[in-house]
């Protein structure tokens, strides 16, 4: 049985994050594949846990190209806590 989305992603109004050439978007927001939606991050955490309130499925804080998740560690590393 596979996710799908419910439709309630387009009542929902969440600022998108800077997508350019050398921005970092997963810094602050984390990204549903299935909705294809960003959702504002808040500490590490988004409002819903972990969850995307349109599907209920989990969204992901990472990149999933493997280029990207290597400049995402770095940042990560250098980021001032």
């Amino acid at each position: 049985m596979g996710i799908c989305c419910k439709g309630n992603c387009s009542l929902i109004i969440f600022p998108k994050p800077h997508l350019g050439r050398y921005s970092a978007p997963y810094l602050t927001h984390g990204r549903c594949r299935v909705c294809d939606i960003w959702i504002p991050l808040r500490g590490g955490v988004g409002p819903f846990k972990n969850r995307c309130p349109c599907c209920s499925g989990t969204y992901a804080v990472r990149p999933r190209l493997n280029s990207k998740r290597i400049r995402y560690k770095e940042l990560m590393k250098n980021k001032p806590s």
